[in-house]
């Protein structure tokens, strides 16, 4: 079976074999960026919390050739699924997974001096991809990062996941997991890069976008009661913080279709809400 499931278009297959289920991920070119992702995937130390096991979706074969990856097929909760339909339960031990997962983010990691280069070599990459009709929106996101760069003095050293957003986070209750997926290498590798994915999800709503009215309400509700950012709620970060958020939504211009207008909608308003008020209150 083929399907399509991810924003960034990104093809997939299930299929069994000796009573196992695998997923093919198909890619247009497996490229050193990929390896990389692959690598973090595979070297990610599983781990007991409560009674639950953290681990990462194992990577069973990687084929350049014919520009696949196979895995171990998870079933669970994810994305908007986790939000609209976890119990009490699948609720608290998300909350309780990534309040422990940022704090351990965050004391394990150190300053470093900030340089602002590769996050300038990234913005002209981001731009040679984009479509002329989101340009506009470029141009004001990057505004707001350029003027901010000279403001940065210091920036956080550490290991991150690269894409922690809930769609790749699987929870699966009946067998007491919690299955990460799609690991990243990104442009900067620092726990910011994990902590403004979550915001991005829990603070911003991205899996909630395309929901109605109604789900949307539920949505809000489900993600302000989880509370992963208390050990970020420094004055120290704001600065760094804003710098990584506005990063994280530029980033996400060159994925996005000419006529996807939830998407821009959703692009432009969180932009407007960075302010630096905005992460006192995360």
């Amino acid at each position: 079976m083929n399907y399509k499931d991810s924003f960034s278009g990104s093809k997939f297959q299930l299929f069994e074999q000796n009573q196992f289920i695998y997923l093919k991920k198909f890619y247009k070119k497996i490229n050193s960026r990929d390896l990389e992702s692959f690598k973090k995937q595979k070297n990610f130390k599983n781990y007991n919390l409560k009674d639950y096991k953290v681990q990462s979706a194992d990577i069973k074969v990687i084929n350049k050739k014919k520009k696949l990856i196979i895995l171990n097929y998870h079933s669970g909760l994810s994305g908007s699924e986790l939000i609209l339909n976890s119990d009490l339960h699948v609720h608290s031990i998300l909350n309780f997974f990534l309040e422990k997962y940022v704090k351990n983010l965050i004391e394990s990691s150190e300053f470093e001096t900030f340089d602002k280069k590769p996050y300038l070599n990234k913005c002209r990459e981001i731009k040679k991809k984009i479509l002329p009709k989101h340009m506009n929106l470029y141009k004001k996101i990057f505004k707001k990062i350029y003027s901010n760069l000279d403001n940065v003095k210091v920036n956080l050293k550490g290991k991150c996941h690269g894409d922690l957003t809930l769609s790749n986070i699987i929870i699966n209750s009946d067998l007491k997991k919690i299955i990460l997926i799609d690991f990243l290498k990104t442009f900067n590798e620092n726990p910011l890069q994990d902590i403004c994915k979550l915001i991005q999800d829990l603070r911003l709503y991205w899996s909630s976008r395309r929901l109605n009215k109604t789900n949307i309400l539920r949505a809000k509700i489900f993600c302000d009661n989880i509370k992963p950012f208390m050990h970020i709620k420094k004055e120290s970060l704001y600065k760094i913080l804003d710098l990584e958020m506005s990063m994280t939504l530029l980033r996400i211009l060159p994925y996005v279709p000419k006529n996807d207008f939830e998407t821009i909608k959703w692009l432009e308003t969180s932009h407007e809400k960075l302010r630096y008020s905005f992460y006192k209150n995360i």
